[in-house]
């Protein structure tokens, strides 16, 4: 929002790099999941992930069987048993998608697909529609701005759907393909840096003490939360940190605020 409050002075038509990553197969956790699951998407065995068993066992944080539920964990969705720890019973069992994430990837989930086909595949359905071009989209119409995305139009993103995994992405090589087409086009410096995204020192900038201990006091102070919130809400919190706790703690000001 920042980018855009300071460039709408002086451009009201920008370009974004939007889709890039989703049809050219550009984000990390691609290779981690393929790492877990296999470019067949199957349930990881004791022999290619021994540690990821024995955290399962320890009952620690853990890749699930499934291979959407193990998307959805990549993609920062909480597990059911943890949201079930932080909201209220009713409120999951009245919007049940909520209380399992995996259930919205099966919907456009495409099994055949192999590999990062099927993960650019979710991506596009899910990822960058309801993410990256909705936050997009408000940012910039919030200083009546308007950004363009030359990278999904219909032509383009027809032309590379076509395109074997193999060429796209050799070697399971992020944004492989893209980065062939770039040579001698950018800097060698900035094809061979290290993708590098947007995310905020989350940890930094909110403590822990001091989101668990906000909670905590209004718990105490109000039953606003109760149609909302778990009980055990600070409780679970407590297991939290990072992007993670951020996201209740987020959810639970906005809610506060609603409920006047």
């Amino acid at each position: 929002s920042y980018l855009t409050k300071i460039t709408a002075p002086s451009f009201k038509v920008m370009l974004s790099g939007e889709g890039g990553d989703e049809l050219f197969g550009g984000y990390s956790w691609y290779a981690r999941w393929l790492g877990f699951y296999g470019a067949e998407g199957k349930p990881p065995s004791w022999w290619r992930n021994p540690r990821n068993q024995l955290r399962r066992l320890c009952g620690r944080q853990h890749f699930a069987a499934d291979p959407l539920a193990g998307y959805a964990r990549l993609m920062g969705a909480y597990q059911p048993r943890v949201l079930s720890g932080l909201l209220a019973p009713a409120l999951l069992a009245h919007h049940s998608d909520a209380a399992d994430a995996s259930q919205d990837y099966a919907r456009v989930d495409q099994p055949r697909l192999l590999g990062f086909d099927r993960m650019q595949s979710l991506d596009l359905g899910i990822f960058l529609p309801s993410v990256c071009l909705r936050k997009m989209d408000r940012c910039s119409m919030a200083v009546s701005q308007e950004v363009r995305v030359p990278l999904l139009d219909r032509t383009i993103a027809d032309a590379v759907g076509r395109i074997a995994p193999a060429v796209r992405n050799p070697g399971d090589g992020l944004k492989g393909l893209f980065r062939r087409m770039a040579k001698g086009k950018l800097p060698d410096r900035v094809l061979a840096k290290r993708k590098q995204g947007f995310s905020t020192p989350i940890r930094r900038w909110f403590g822990k003490r001091e989101i668990l201990a906000e909670v905590e006091h209004g718990m105490a102070n109000g039953d606003w939360w109760r149609p909302w919130f778990a009980k055990r809400a600070v409780e679970t919190a407590e297991g939290l940190s990072g992007r993670p706790l951020w996201r209740f703690w987020h959810a639970w000001r906005w809610v506060r605020e609603q409920s006047g």
